[in-house]
């Protein structure tokens, strides 16, 4: 229930209230026909609204309500889309298919149907749309909502509702991670949005870290050569040799588990020791040199068809079974065998050869002739020079940029 006290912003057409303990600002504006009414929690947010709004009503560019709903989609709707750019994005990794199956239960099923309970319901009505506006009295699927509605305050209460559904941090934190992703790509899902000149914010915008649940901390990212041997020991003892020699090829090449798993025998040149990559997860084509030791392991009467038949799930059930006798907090991941492939490397300079051991030879430098970047660090291996981590993890680790390298490369101890 509103209190008696209200009174008008000197600077803006917003009103400050309050409604038992919350303070907030209305902003109302009745011009050229447009009747607008928004709450905001802050006055650099009602501000913000204010004069964007006026300026585009009297541009004539303003868009109603009843307009926007033809063109908006609703939460669930985006989740679905991502997920179907997700797939189109990943349809070349058969190997994929069970991380494709785990996400479409999180984003089709899981996040879509969270009950958001708001406070103050009278308050917030005219600031969210859902499919039946009626529900705004009681609890809303979060899927209900329209995305142009979807504010900061609106995920927090979502990360509340999954904490008091019993959730753990770490699982909180993935959903939300694909709440974010999917409302950054909404320009590239729904181009018909910014050609009408409907902006969607990205409600996670004006979060901080301090908003969100921290994930679990971070394991190595360089395996540890007791844990080496361990593994090694425990795929040789394997009567499918399929694990051995995945393992083996992830080691030695840095290849990505999905993109390990997707080699076909006709790609393998057993002559140059060479294993060639049309599509990897950045969307450029790979050569990677092998080592007489798994040409050895590679079978003989087969020419054709896929190397592997074991799934990305397989390898994960038979590497948790390695690692059991480990706390959970120590027990390394496979992806980490990319990281330990670059970090052996750079630690031995003598023999540090990156265009013979790992994904470039000196060949492929003509399908790169216009980058210039590429260019200048194989003019450095050619020079005999060693690379820095960063260039030896961005270009043998296959990241597509500098960004994603620091990430993934730093061993945090």
């Amino acid at each position: 229930m509103l209190s008696t006290f209200s009174c008008k912003h000197p600077q803006i057409m917003a009103y400050l209230f309050k409604s038992g303990n919350n303070t907030y600002y209305r902003v109302t504006i009745n011009r050229k026909g447009h009747k607008v009414n928004k709450l905001f929690h802050s006055f650099k947010e009602a501000d913000r609204f204010e004069k964007a709004t006026r300026e585009a009503i009297d541009a004539g560019t303003y868009i109603d309500e009843d307009t926007k709903l033809l063109l908006i989609p609703t939460v669930r709707t985006l989740l679905e889309d991502y997920f179907t750019l997700i797939e189109n994005n990943n349809s070349h990794y058969v190997a994929y298919k069970q991380t494709i199956k785990n996400k479409r239960f999180k984003l089709l099923t899981q996040i879509p149907s969270v009950q958001i309970t708001l406070p103050d319901m009278q308050v917030y009505y005219s600031n969210y749309r859902t499919i039946n506006n009626s529900n705004l009295d009681g609890s809303v699927p979060l899927g209900d909502f329209y995305i142009d509605t979807v504010d900061d305050y609106l995920i927090r209460r979502y990360v509340e509702a999954r904490k008091e559904a019993g959730l753990k941090d770490g699982s909180i934190s993935t959903e939300v991670i694909y709440i974010k992703s999917a409302f950054k790509v909404v320009n590239r899902l729904y181009p018909q949005l910014k050609s009408e000149d409907i902006f969607i914010q990205n409600p996670f915008d004006a979060l901080t870290r301090a908003d969100l649940p921290k994930r679990s901390p971070s394991r190595k990212k360089i395996i540890s050569q007791e844990n080496l041997d361990k593994a090694l020991e425990f795929f040789s003892s394997k009567k499918n040799k399929q694990y051995l020699l995945a393992y083996k090829i992830c080691l030695e090449t840095g290849l990505r588990k999905t993109e390990c798993l997707s080699i076909q025998l006709q790609n393998v040149s057993r002559e140059k020791g060479e294993i060639y990559l049309p599509i990897t997860k950045n969307g450029r084509p790979r050569t990677v040199k092998i080592s007489e030791e798994i040409l050895s392991l590679l079978p003989l009467e087969e020419i054709t068809g896929p190397l592997f038949t074991i799934s990305v799930s397989a390898i994960n059930m038979e590497w948790s079974r390695c690692f059991k006798t480990l706390p959970k907090g120590s027990r390394p991941v496979w992806h980490s065998l990319k990281n330990t492939a670059i970090s052996k490397a750079l630690s031995d300079s003598k023999e540090f050869q990156i265009a013979e051991n790992f994904q470039i030879s000196v060949e492929s430098l003509k399908q790169y002739q216009q980058d210039e970047e590429l260019q200048k660090f194989f003019e450095k291996l050619l020079r005999g020079e060693k690379p820095t981590a960063e260039e030896a993890s961005k270009y043998i680790g296959g990241h597509s940029s500098l960004g994603m390298t620091q990430k993934y490369f730093v061993d945090k101890k």
